[in-house]
């Protein structure tokens, strides 16, 4: 494939991507919300997880757009990674939040 054509592929999994992070970041959000379990987690964790899921949904839309027009594999790798942390991030919060307080 050369770089002057979009790639269908990359844009589709970077869409797929695109979901995956704002799904997990909704449920996480609802989810420390409503945390069940009251745990006290500080305000910055679950914040800042919440920031860079915002910031890579938009990073991973702006992908999605760009490799419709030109395929970038650098691009892709970035945002690939970038969700990685992102869904890491969301996952620490989670995971903290469903601990039982005895």
């Amino acid at each position: 494939m050369t770089e002057s054509h979009g790639s269908r592929t990359l844009a589709a999994v970077s869409a797929l991507l695109l979901g995956l992070v704002a799904i997990a970041a909704v449920m996480v959000a609802l989810y420390a919300i409503r945390n069940p379990n009251h745990i006290e987690l500080g305000a910055p964790w679950p914040v800042a997880s919440e920031l860079v899921a915002a910031a890579v949904i938009a990073s991973l839309a702006a992908g999605v757009r760009e490799q419709r027009r030109r395929a970038r594999f650098g691009l892709f790798a970035f945002d690939a990674g970038a969700a990685l942390v992102a869904l890491l991030m969301l996952a620490a919060v989670a995971f903290v939040l469903s601990f039982n307080q005895l």
